[in-house]
């Protein structure tokens, strides 16, 4: 009865936690481990990665304000997607958040 006490605590307080977006990586990102692969298909290459750079920086030298709201809304969408594939190249991973990781090395002594 105390194990599965303590096994409920455990689970009651791993789901409780909040997960880590790639997105929102802070400093709470560390408690988090991120597993990927690398694809070198899904790399970008230097000429790639200075063509969004340098489409980033004429976005931001434009005069906003002769833009109607449609131009500039296709404008923030552009400017986001670059930026995700800027920050984010590889496309894939498996986030664990602490709480989960903690449930998991409990379970495997547990069990183990």
């Amino acid at each position: 009865m105390k194990k599965l006490s303590i096994i409920l605590f455990v689970a009651i307080i791993a789901l409780n936690t909040k997960t880590v977006s790639a997105n929102q990586i802070t400093s709470a990102a560390t408690s988090s481990v991120l597993v990927s692969h690398s694809d070198k298909e899904n790399r970008l290459t230097k000429e790639e990665v200075n063509r969004m750079i340098n489409r980033l920086k004429e976005m931001r030298a434009m005069d906003a304000s002769t833009l109607t709201s449609a131009q500039k809304h296709e404008l923030r969408k552009e400017v986001l997607s670059i930026k995700a594939k800027l920050m984010y190249p590889a496309y894939g991973g498996v986030y664990i958040s602490a709480g989960a990781l903690l449930l998991i090395i409990i379970l495997l002594i547990i069990f183990l």
